[in-house]
């Protein structure tokens, strides 16, 4: 499958495989996910471990420093395996992105 946005950056590419491999773990604790009312403990830690999170974070603030339309596949790759996954990761990233824009050089 063609992502929206397989620029053939070899960065973005070893942060989609990240995905692609989170996604596994999403997909397979999706059910227990939604009985459970919350992501359950090992999406959480795959999501967290996997750096995804921190994705759109300037590079010189310890993230990877991807762009809007990078991020954006990276939501949609993981909400195809769990929507209410993709939707926790989304709002994350979307923190992540604003909160480090506005970092003055006290918050560095």
């Amino acid at each position: 499958m063609t992502r929206v946005c397989d620029d053939g950056n070899p960065e973005f590419r070893k942060w989609m495989d990240a995905a692609i491999s989170v996604s596994a773990v999403l997909d397979e604790t999706a059910e227990q996910s939604e009985a459970a009312g919350t992501l359950v403990a090992a999406a959480v830690t795959a999501l967290n471990d996997s750096g995804l999170l921190y994705t759109p974070v300037p590079q010189e603030f310890g993230g990877a420093g991807l762009n809007a339309t990078q991020v954006m596949s990276i939501i949609e790759e993981l909400s195809r395996a769990h929507g209410s996954a993709g939707w926790c990761a989304m709002i994350n990233l979307a923190t992540a992105s604003v909160c480090s824009t506005f970092l003055t050089d006290e918050g560095v």
